[in-house]
């Protein structure tokens, strides 16, 4: 489409008969390789696709082998399926304005982007998206501006980024994100660095990768304001994973369900901050709440599953401590772990005298966390943000008084004891 054209492709209505439906307009590639898409969409044209509207089984050597928008493509219905492009954008290569409003995308891969690539601005408000394959983003690639408000993703996958990937803007306000995966990182999500994603109504569930953020990889900035993170599962961050430069800031939503050997619900790197949020009935061999080894923040109200632990790397030099920024209100917010992490394993650590909180409210808050026990017997508290091992009445000053009033009792009693048998001598020596 060129010189402002406007092409509405299909039928506005869905037909009542169901052989109706089975004459579409089609557009079978039958597995051939083009050099070209099928429809390019030129500045200012306008491409809508409605009912009956398909395209299958193409293959290009292009970016973009259903559809290249650079003007505005708007998808109310139709289907586009088994799709490659051997660059980005499998079903469709986008730098303009692209709406999927309905319709499905199914079964197409590329290099990135298995469904939808580009710079433009893309917004999902009732597609499904399913089985697209890329490297990165395995539905979406994006470098521009993209909106989930009620679209679904399920079962895409790729190398990062199993459903989303990209430095651009990601937006969720609502949709499902379901069953995505990555070879290597951000099952569901992967914000490379310069990116940014917002969450605040969207259910993120069973996504899984294989090193870290099954949920999300957040290389960026993450909001977590409300939605959903559940069943992620990676080695690090099951939920989510912050790397090192990154920020991630949980003010609402949940993040639940999560497994990992090391930070069930989110492994910190970076820069954490959680305030109003629920991290519960997540698991880990360490961490099951947070693995904290970055800078790590904490005030509000959150809620936190009691048996869940932040774990505390504490390497010497190197301390990483929880800072409280409010006055806790729970009675215990969570259980701290301090311990030593050489960036593969960890290994808890119950020195006394380690300075676990830090921040104005330390006072206050050290009473609304409990420490993981050792197994020699010391009874471990936390005063002053500081480990601190509760005496018994065994030891210390204590002891030494109980101690110094029995040894005068003793002396008093032997002294007692000789004069009673001096008099009773005397006695036995006075004449009948």
């Amino acid at each position: 489409l060129e010189n402002g054209a406007t092409l509405s492709v299909g039928k506005t209505e869905q037909p009542e008969k169901q052989d109706e439906r089975d004459v579409s307009i089609a557009f079978d590639g039958e597995g051939k390789t083009f050099s070209t898409p099928l429809i390019r969409v030129g500045e200012g044209c306008t491409l809508s696709t409605h009912y009956l509207f398909r395209i299958k089984n193409r293959v290009s050597t292009c970016d973009g082998c259903a559809i290249e928008n650079a003007g505005t493509f708007v998808m109310y219905e139709g289907e586009i399926s088994s799709c490659r492009s051997l660059g980005a954008g499998g079903a469709v290569y986008n730098t303009g304005t692209a709406v999927l409003r309905g319709g499905t995308i199914t079964g197409c891969s590329a290099e990135n982007g298995g469904a939808v690539s580009g710079s433009g601005e893309l917004n999902l408000a009732g597609t499904q998206i399913q089985n697209c394959m890329a490297t990165l983003g395995g539905a979406i690639f994006g470098t521009g501006k993209t909106v989930l408000t009620a679209s679904s993703v399920i079962e895409c996958g790729a190398v990062n980024g199993g459903a989303f990937c990209g430095t651009g803007e990601f937006v969720f306000s609502g949709g499902v994100v379901e069953k995505c995966s990555a070879d290597e990182r951000g099952g569901g999500l992967f914000i490379a660095k310069g990116g940014s994603a917002d969450i605040s109504s969207a259910l993120f569930d069973g996504c899984t990768a294989a090193i870290s953020g099954g949920s999300v990889h957040n290389e960026g900035e993450l909001k977590l304001s409300g939605g959903m993170l559940s069943e992620g599962e990676a080695d690090r961050g099951g939920n989510v994973f912050n790397v090192s430069g990154a920020r991630t800031v949980v003010t609402g939503g949940q993040c639940v369900r999560g497994k990992a050997a090391l930070g069930g619900g989110i492994f910190n790197e970076g820069y954490l901050s959680l305030t109003v949020s629920g991290v519960s009935s997540n698991r880990a061999d360490h961490g099951t709440a947070v693995f904290n080894f970055g800078e790590f923040h904490i005030s509000g109200f959150p809620y936190l599953d009691k048996k869940h632990d932040f774990f505390l790397v504490m390497n010497d030099g190197d301390p990483h401590p929880l800072f409280v920024d409010s006055e806790m209100k729970a009675d215990v917010i969570a259980r701290l772990t301090p311990g030593t992490f050489d960036g593969q394993s960890a290994v808890p650590v119950f020195d006394e005298g380690v300075k676990v909180l830090e921040g104005d409210f330390v006072s206050q808050a050290s009473g609304h966390y409990t420490l993981t026990q050792p197994e020699d017997g010391r009874q471990l508290v936390i005063s002053e943000g500081v480990v601190t091992r509760v005496r018994s009445v065994f030891e210390g000053p204590v002891i030494y008084v109980a101690a110094a009033a029995v040894y005068v009792a003793l002396i008093a009693g032997i002294v007692a004891a000789a004069r009673l048998a001096d008099k009773k001598k005397n006695r036995d020596k006075k004449p009948s």
